[in-house]
C-alpha cells in the first residue's frame, strides 16, 4: 500500500467499523495511527482527518475536554478550499471537526458556542455538492438543536435529514433522523405521534448493525416512553442503554441516561424516591468527573425538584445556585431557562439574582 494515498483509507476505514460496532479501543487505536501517519506525510488534509476521527472517538468515550481540544486543531487547521478529502468514510472531516466541537462544547456548558459551531458546519456543508456530507452534517445539526431543545428547529432539521436520507437511501441517518423527529414532536405535546416515529426509528438503525449513538437512541426513546406514561417500557429502554454503555463504554451519555432512569423511577406507581435520589447523585458525579455541565446542571435540577417536593428547598437552591452561577453563556437555550425558573420558583420573590 502506499503510505500517502490507500493506507489512509484503510486505517479510516477499521476506525470506523470499530467506531460502528461500538468497539471504541479499538476504534481508538486505528484513530492515533491515522493522525500519526498523516503528520509523518505533512498532509494537511489528512490531519484534519486524523483530528476527526481521534475527536469523534473521544467523544463517544466520554473524554469530552480531549474530544474537544483535538477537533478544535482540526478546525485550526482545516481550510474548505483546500482540505477536502475523497472517499472518506463519514462525512467531510472539516465540517466533522466543527460538529464534534459542538457537541463537545454542549456538554461542557458552552451551548451558544456549540450552537455557532453547528451551524458554520451546515453553512459550509451546503456550500458542497456532496450529500453524503450535507445528510451527516443535517442530523448532527438537528441533534445540537434537540441538546439545546430548541424544538421547532430540531423538528424542521430532523425532517430535512429524513428527507434527504430517504432521496439517497442511507439508512441508519434515515434513522437517526426519524428518532429526533419524533423525540421534538413529543417534546411539543405530539406524545403518540412522537413514540411511534421514535421505534421506528430505532428499528431502522437497529438493522443497519450500528451500535455507536444506540444508547442515545434509547434515551431519548425512554423519555418518550415516560411522556406517554408508559414507565415500564421507559425502564427497559434506559437499562438496555445503560448495559450498551457499560458494554462499549460510550461513556458520553452515562449521566443523561442514569438522571433519565430517576425521573421514571418517580414516574413509576412506586414513586421510588430513594432509588431516584441515588439516580441524580449517581448522574451527577459522572458528570462532575467529565467536566459535563451541561449534563450537571440537568441533573442538578432533578434532583432540586426531587429535594422541593420533600421540603428540602435550602439544599435545592445550593445545589442550583453552585452549577447556575458557573454558566456565562446560554441563557436563551432551555436548560439554562429551565433552572432559572426552577431557582426563581424556590426562592422568595426578593432572592437570588439571576442572568
Amino acid at each position: 500500500l502506499e503510505a500517502n494515498v490507500e493506507l489512509p483509507l484503510v486505517l479510516r476505514g477499521r476506525q470506523v467499523f470499530h467506531l460502528l460496532h461500538g468497539e471504541l479501543d479499538k476504534a481508538q487505536e486505528f484513530a492515533s495511527q491515522l493522525l500519526d501517519l498523516a503528520e509523518q506525510e505533512r498532509n494537511p488534509a489528512l490531519t484534519v482527518g486524523g483530528y476527526h476521527a481521534l475527536g469523534q472517538t473521544l467523544f463517544q468515550l466520554g473524554n469530552l475536554i480531549a474530544a474537544r481540544s483535538v477537533v478544535e486543531k482540526g478546525i485550526a487547521l482545516f481550510d474548505p478550499t483546500h482540505h477536502r478529502l475523497s472517499n472518506w468514510s463519514g462525512g467531510q472531516p472539516g465540517e466533522q471537526c466543527y460538529l464534534y466541537s459542538a457537541f463537545a462544547q454542549w456538554m461542557l456548558g458552552y451551548p451558544d458556542q456549540a450552537l455557532a459551531r453547528s451551524e458554520k458546519a451546515l453553512a459550509m456543508a451546503k456550500e458542497l455538492p456532496n450529500p453524503a456530507n450535507l445528510i451527516n452534517t443535517l442530523c448532527f445539526v438537528a441533534n445540537v438543536r434537540v441538546l439545546c431543545k430548541e424544538l421547532v428547529a430540531a423538528q424542521q432539521t430532523a425532517k430535512a435529514t429524513m428527507e434527504i436520507s430517504a432521496e439517497h437511501g442511507n439508512s441508519f441517518f434515515l434513522g437517526h433522523g426519524t428518532i429526533l423527529h419524533g423525540w421534538a414532536q413529543c417534546a411539543q405535546g405530539l406524545v403518540e405521534e412522537g413514540v411511534a416515529e421514535i421505534e421506528r426509528g430505532i428499528a431502522i438503525c437497529r438493522a443497519t448493525g450500528a451500535r455507536t449513538w444506540i444508547p442515545h437512541f434509547l434515551g431519548l426513546q425512554a423519555e418518550a416512553y415516560g411522556q406517554a406514561k408508559r414507565i415500564d417500557d421507559g425502564l427497559s429502554s434506559i437499562s438496555e442503554a445503560l448495559a450498551l454503555v457499560e458494554e462499549t463504554e460510550q461513556r458520553c451519555w452515562h449521566a443523561e441516561l442514569s438522571r433519565i432512569k430517576g425521573t421514571l423511577l418517580l414516574a413509576g406507581s412506586s414513586n421510588d424516591r430513594d432509588d431516584a435520589e441515588e439516580c441524580f447523585f449517581r448522574a451527577l458525579e459522572i458528570a462532575r468527573h467529565q467536566e459535563a455541565k451541561s449534563w450537571e446542571l440537568r441533573a442538578a435540577v432533578s434532583m432540586a425538584r426531587l429535594w422541593q417536593r420533600q421540603d428540602r428547598s435550602e439544599e435545592a437552591i445550593k445545589l442550583l445556585e453552585d452549577i447556575f452561577g458557573w454558566f456565562t453563556e446560554g441563557f436563551d437555550t432551555g436548560d439554562v431557562k429551565e433552572t432559572k425558573d426552577l431557582l426563581l420558583d424556590l426562592r422568595p420573590p426578593h432572592g437570588v439574582p439571576v442572568n
